[in-house]
Order: C-alpha cells, then structure tokens, then sequence
C-alpha cells in the first residue's frame, strides 16, 4: 500500500467516524473550549544518539481542547506543544579551540506538537456519569536537537497512531472526572535513520525546504504494531463549574513510549496542567 495513502487513512480516518452524527440534530450537544498550561516532565533515552537518560521539568507547553458531547457520544480534539530543554549531567564549563575559550555545556533541545482526535461511544449512563469506548487518532511529531559540546546532531521521530479508548466520567453537583486510557494497535512511524545523516537523509534536505523536508522524513516511515512500537496513555482530568459557562480545574497525563528500530528509545512524559474552560 502507497505510504503516504496510509498516512492519510490515519490522520483522516477520524472524518468518518464524525460523519455518522451528522443525521442526528435532534439529540442536543454541548460544546466545549478547554485551554491547558503547566509543568511538564520528560525522561527521555534514545541509543541512536546517546545510552545516558536525558531529563528535564518546563513550562514550555501549551494545549487547546475541544468537546462535543451528547447523550451518546463524545467528540474531541486537541492541538498541543511542549518544549524541553533536557540534560543528563549538571552544566560544566570547559576549554575548546585553540585560543583556549571557556564555554559551557548546551542542553539537548526537545520539541513535540501534537494533534489528537477522538470518537466514543457511551455503554452505559447513569447520574454519577458512564462509561464509554471507542477510538482515538494520536498524531506527534518529535524534533530533537542533540547537543554535544560545541556540535549537535538532529533527530526525528513521527508517530501516527489509531488507538482503542476507553474512558470514566464521574459527576457530583458541580464537580466531575474524567479519565482516560489508551494504546495503539497501528501506526505509522518514521525515525531518524541509524546512521543519523546518511544519504536518504542528505537527499530529503537537499532543496533546504524545510516544509518538504519534513514530509520527507515522514514518508520514509512504516507501518507498526505493538510488535515494534509500545506506548500508552492515562489521563486524569478534574473540573469544577464555576458558573453555567465557566469551568477551571487541573489535568494529569502520563505518557509512555518504546520505540525498537532502528535502536531502542524510551520516553516517559508527566504532565500537571491547570485548565479553564468555556461551554457553549
């Protein structure tokens, strides 16, 4: 199968699943905006570039939500950033060139944007809340800026995944919980190479269009099951109403990912993210 027909069936596949409530007016939704700001935690070991643990805690992140829910099913979708700048070792200064210049150790750059959307459908409602089940698009793209010194070395990582998803809504008067779990079954991955900048990857940058490049990178991928890439995810998310409209709480997500080829990475991702939302 064409690779880039597959990428479209992962990321598009999700139009579909919005295409079945489409004839279904008459059951009443309410929409919701959500905005997610907070502290981050990345563990990150990738052994293309390096066997240490690089670790970092930031603030550099943002998420925007959106819901659409009724008394079947919940539509959402999510657009985020988050930004590390990740060590393994405290900075040091040291001596390089020949006038014997003082510099001080870089912290390797981690960049991940991300878009997700998902469909479930409700198994079973009662007043404390339901239960629901369906599936979700998690789409991220990872650049990472690998310093050494005074040299760095680029890497990539682009996973699109669809997922199976479950998730737990409890309600009590003006407080509710949801939380939600998932795993990917299929994805489409694509990795720096192992030799880092052999020639497909000099012949992707060879025009300097950065846009192109990316999808380069990204069609160079394949298709994986649980076989070669492992991840999951589990998210706790609280709100209190504070009036018909407006809603503030706080979020805990926790991500965990194994890539194993060309050489295994292993990430883990802890978030802790305040959250006001607008409902409509």
């Amino acid at each position: 199968m064409n690779k880039y027909l597959v990428n479209l069936i992962v990321i598009c596949f999700p139009a579909w699943l919005l295409a079945q409530d489409l004839d279904k007016a008459d059951n009443k939704c309410v929409n919701k905006v959500s905005l997610l700001y907070g502290l981050n935690q990345l563990s990150r070991q990738d052994q293309l570039f390096s066997p240490m643990v690089y670790h970092d805690v930031s603030f550099q992140n943002i998420a925007a939500l959106y819901a659409n829910e009724n008394s079947r099913r919940w539509h959402t979708a999510e657009i985020f950033y988050s930004g590390y700048e990740a060590r393994w070792h405290d900075d040091y200064t040291y001596v390089t060139g020949a006038e014997e210049k003082l510099q001080t150790t870089a912290p390797t750059f981690i960049t991940i944007v991300g878009v997700r959307y998902s469909y479930l459908k409700k198994i079973k409602v009662t007043e404390q809340g339901s239960w629901s089940v369906g599936g979700i698009s998690d789409n991220q793209i990872n650049a990472v800026d690998n310093v050494y010194g005074a040299f760095g070395t680029f890497g990539y990582l682009g996973q699109f995944s669809l997922s199976p998803m479950v998730r737990k809504q409890f309600i009590e008067g003006k407080h509710e919980v949801l939380v939600d779990a998932f795993f990917p079954l299929l994805s489409w991955v694509s990795r720096s190479p192992y030799a880092l900048n052999d020639d497909e990857y000099m012949k992707n940058n060879a025009d300097h269009n950065g846009f192109k490049t990316v999808f380069r990178y990204i069609g160079d991928g394949n298709i994986q099951t649980v076989n070669r890439l492992q991840k999951f995810n589990l998210d706790a998310a609280y709100s209190y109403s504070l009036s018909d409209r407006w809603q503030l709480g706080g979020v805990y997500r926790m991500e965990f990912l194994r890539s194993s080829k060309p050489k295994p990475l292993i990430a883990v991702r802890n978030n802790f993210n305040l959250k006001i939302s607008f409902e409509f």
